[in-house]
Formats: C-alpha cells, sequence, structure tokens
C-alpha cells in the first residue's frame, strides 16, 4: 500500500544486503529506505526492505552526460518506469530523479525536468526530485516544475523551494550503518502540509492456505475547502478520480461542496487464494459490500488475479 512518510529514513545506491541487515535497521528506529533503482539488481533489495517492515521509495541516480542531450529526459523517465514495475513498486507511489551536478542552462533543466515528469506521470508514478548542487534553478523555477515532492540534499548551498519547501531533508552524508556508508534523512510535511509517499506492507506472516485478512480501521476523511475540486483531492491522496467519485457516490465529479467529508480509500494487492468477497469480509468494515467494491474498482468479481490493484 502507499503511505505518507515520515521519521527517520536512508538512502544508497548499493545492494545486495540480507534481511538480516534491513531488520537491524529497523531495530535501530529506522522507518524507511531509498534505493537507486539505476543499480543491477536493486529489486531483491526492494522485497527485503518491504519484509523487514521498512517503507520504500524509488530514485533514479544521476548520469551527468545525460543534462545535455534533452532525448534522455524521456530514455531515462522510460527506464526508472520500467525498472520500478520489474520491482513491483506500486503505482502511486513516487520515482524521485536525482537533480544535481546539473551542466545545463536553466531553460534546458526546466525543460528536461518537465519531460521526465511527463513520463513517469504518464505511467502511474508520482514525480519527486532530489535537488542537490549544483543546478541552476531558483526556489521558483523549483516550484514551478510539475513535481508533487521535494527532498532537500545535505549540501548547505542547496536552494529552498518556493512556498512549498521540503518533504525530505537530508541530514548526513557517508554514515557507517552496521558496515554500510549510508545517507541519513528526515522525512515530515512541507510548508503546504503535503508528505513524500512511500510503498509499504505489512510484515504479518501467514500461511498459503489462509490469506491475510486486514484488520478493521477507521477510514481516512477529507474535508472540502473552498476552490479544491475533486481532481486536486484524488491527486493530493494518490487516487484515481474516477475511483474517488464512485467510492463517495458522487454522480458529477464536477460537483462538491465546500464541507463535504470524502472517504479516501485504501489501495491492497490481491494475493494468492484471495476472493472478492472474502478481501471485504477481512476489512471488517459494515460500510462496504463485495458488490459496492466492484464497482468502485469497475472489475469482475469473478476474475482476480494475484497483484491485482483494488481500491477498498
Amino acid at each position: 500500500m502507499i503511505i505518507s512518510l515520515k521519521g527517520q529514513g536512508m538512502d544508497f545506491n548499493s545492494v545486495g544486503h540480507p534481511l538480516s541487515w534491513y531488520e537491524g535497521a529497523k531495530a535501530k528506529n529506522f522507518d524507511w529506505v531509498a534505493l537507486d533503482l539505476m543499480t543491477s539488481g536493486f529489486e531483491a533489495d526492494v522485497k527485503l526492505a518491504l519484509q523487514s517492515g521498512l517503507a520504500v521509495i524509488l530514485f533514479q541516480g544521476y548520469w551527468e552526460p545525460a543534462w545535455a542531450d534533452p532525448a534522455e529526459a524521456q530514455n531515462r523517465a522510460n527506464f526508472a518506469v520500467n525498472a520500478a514495475k520489474s520491482a513491483g513498486y506500486e503505482m502511486g507511489a513516487p520515482i524521485v530523479l536525482d537533480f544535481e551536478s546539473v551542466s545545463v542552462d536553466q531553460s534546458s533543466a526546466m525543460a528536461w525536468c518537465r519531460a521526465w515528469c511527463e513520463v513517469v506521470s504518464n505511467a502511474g508514478f508520482v514525480p519527486a526530485i532530489y535537488v542537490g548542487v549544483p543546478q541552476p534553478l531558483s526556489s521558483d523555477d523549483l516550484y514551478a516544475l510539475p513535481f508533487q515532492h521535494y527532498w532537500k540534499s545535505c549540501s548547505a548551498d542547496t536552494v529552498d523551494v518556493a512556498t512549498r519547501g521540503y518533504q525530505i531533508i537530508q541530514s548526513a552524508c557517508g554514515h557507517n550503518l552496521d558496515g554500510l556508508d549510508v545517507d541519513l534523512d528526515k522525512a515530515d510535511a512541507d510548508q503546504l502540509g503535503d508528505f513524500m509517499m512511500a510503498m509499504f506492507e505489512s510484515v504479518t506472516r501467514t500461511s498459503a492456505a489462509e490469506p491475510a485478512a486486514m484488520p478493521s480501521q477507521k477510514r481516512t476523511l477529507w474535508v472540502v475547502s473552498s476552490g479544491q475540486t475533486l481532481d486536486y483531492i484524488a491527486r493530493q491522496v494518490r487516487v484515481p478520480m474516477p475511483v474517488l467519485a464512485r467510492y463517495n457516490h458522487i454522480a458529477n465529479p464536477n460537483v462538491i461542496s465546500v464541507g463535504e467529508s470524502l472517504s479516501i480509500p485504501m489501495e491492497i494487492r490481491v494475493k494468492s487464494g484471495q476472493t472478492l468477497s472474502g478481501i471485504v469480509d477481512g476489512l471488517h468494515d459494515p460500510s462496504l459490500s463485495w458488490p459496492f467494491v466492484a464497482d468502485v474498482n469497475q472489475i469482475n468479481p469473478d476474475r482476480l488475479w494475484v497483484g491485482q490493484s483494488i481500491w477498498v
């Protein structure tokens, strides 16, 4: 599932670390890890980090010659999208562009970033940016880009983002954690109250014959404020707008009222042996029924597949 990212994290671009290393990081009160999808074999580390109870975000490490070639924006974004999918990374999670050592001018850099964002966004992921040094963009330039999430490097020369600020701040580089050099980061809300998002999986173990039932939980609500549209709210909560409309019985997505409370569905992945009625029963939510969930997702309840994404 996709969660708001909070607390202590770390980033690095090495792979091949055992489950025990990630479990050790979790025991040391780390909440999340950022992994470089440009590193061959990172997919196994994604699975191990999730298995240990850490949340995961993916970033695309920079390659300095790419900045001078406009075509590389789409090429590298397509690579990032395909790599994320190969790792089982959930739609709606962020892919972070490592924006540092940028050797082109302001106009070229803006166009490059916009092209990269378009590919990532169209693929169903959320564009995010790590801002390092040197780079040619001002605070206002950064805010004008179509990124939804911003991550600040530990350099004292890193430019702030106008209006929004940062959702992740890198506090230290080259920290040794159980024999591995990592960079330390802290995630929190930005100046607009938004968080970086991340992929997270429950570490509850069940037998293959008994698929996990999801615990009952309080439904997240969004109270509509003046000037907000359903499309805006859907983008903020990372839920497709048609899904959000059907979930809240909104016949006309262009008509919502100030003060109206919207229930926000959560995304789950179908596991082996699960049925739609079993999934809904496992939620212990009397307001949900399997025919309603089938309608919200526009799916055939008799044709689920392992890994299918369902909003409940």
